[in-house]
């Protein structure tokens, strides 16, 4: 995967870009104050070529104001736009609680990690869940 790190004065967040699906990893405050480079780092990665999968690792975000709110939510809409998935991997309660208040919490699939959420994200878009197998067990043999 390619990494680009990305700094705020209150947050870092770190792209790593793969074949199949890209995280973008947030360390510290998602808010007023850094919510600009959060959007610099979203864009570079849907600048790339094909249906973006992306998962948002917020298991290091500390903090996330109604402009950090409206980041996340440009992201979900930005994605769902050009056909393709985004989930959180890692909510904290204090992100939880916010996503729960503002009944946004429906919107955004959660994951407890990024290797949960790479499971669900690496299938075929647009197919039913019920579907979905685990890419990584082997298939029984019947159909």
């Amino acid at each position: 995967m390619d990494e680009t790190h990305y700094q705020a004065q209150n947050l870092r967040v770190v792209a790593q870009s793969g074949a199949l699906y890209s995280v973008l990893a947030t360390i510290g405050e998602l808010d007023v104050a850094s919510a600009s480079i959060f959007g610099v780092a979203l864009d570079q990665i849907l600048l790339r070529p094909g249906t973006p999968r992306v998962i948002l690792d917020v298991s290091q975000l500390t903090f996330c104001d109604s402009v950090g709110l409206g980041q996340l939510i440009r992201a979900r809409k930005l994605i769902e736009s050009r056909g393709g998935a985004l989930a959180l991997a890692g909510v904290r309660t204090n992100l939880s609680a916010l996503l729960r208040i503002t009944a946004l919490d429906s919107r955004f699939p959660r994951h407890p990690s990024v290797e949960a959420a790479v499971v669900d994200l690496t299938f075929p878009l647009g197919g039913d869940a019920g579907s979905r197998r685990d890419p990584h067990m082997p298939s029984s043999g019947t159909a």
